[in-house]
């Protein structure tokens, strides 16, 4: 045979041997290393018309109240979940103090009216986590209020006056207004000043961000 054949019977040989059929100098039949599976991005949702903070992580954060899944969050989405709730606990639905509540994202056991928020408070915004917040012109609905009493409740609705939000109202939904579900509220300057003074925290899980 011709010096050209001979090399060629010689390498496939060596391949057949090895398993290198490029000739390499890759260790023989070393195993294929599985590349790193990427994880998923998110897509390019621009931010839709009433969107409340930022845009949280669709591949992180499960969240019952954003119906599109598309990592905004906006207020009618809220009161939509807020609406299903209170078709299901009714005014005078019986909610006592022997009502308990655990949540994974509040860090505790609540009881009673604190039960009620945090459950509702988990129906609306899954596992987003919680924070404070002391300015009342940034409350939003489904956000939830403790005085220090200390009675929990859940804002259901805002109504604003267009030329002075400072007299508007807050209502909110709460658990164990005598043993029952109530639906209360009360003015804004009251809910501003007990903020301001510190006699009530506002807790809100809409995703941090402008």
């Amino acid at each position: 045979m011709t010096r050209a054949q001979a090399a060629v019977v010689l390498c496939n040989i060596y391949g057949y041997v090895t398993g290198d059929v490029t000739g390499s100098t890759t260790t023989p039949n070393e195993p294929d290393v599985p590349d790193e599976p990427e994880k998923p991005t998110q897509p390019d949702v621009p931010r839709p018309a009433g969107a409340v903070g930022g845009r949280y992580d669709t591949s992180v954060y499960t969240v019952p109240a954003d119906a599109n899944k598309d990592g905004w969050l906006t207020e009618d989405e809220v009161a939509a979940v807020i609406a299903q709730i209170m078709e299901e606990y009714p005014k005078g639905t019986p909610w006592g103090t022997e009502k308990n509540y655990y949540s994974k994202t509040w860090g505790m056991n609540g009881n009673a009216c604190a039960a009620f928020a945090m459950m509702a408070s988990d129906r609306i915004f899954g596992d987003l986590p919680k924070r404070s917040q002391r300015d009342a012109y940034s409350i939003r609905i489904g956000d939830v209020t403790q005085n220090r009493q200390p009675h929990w409740s859940v804002i259901r609705a805002i109504e604003e006056l267009p030329a002075a939000p400072e007299y508007g109202a807050l209502y909110s939904i709460d658990g164990n207004v005598g043993g029952e579900i109530g639906y209360g509220g009360g003015d804004f300057g009251t809910y501003a000043r007990d903020i301001k003074n510190g006699g009530m925290t506002v807790w809100t899980r809409y995703p941090a961000g402008n």
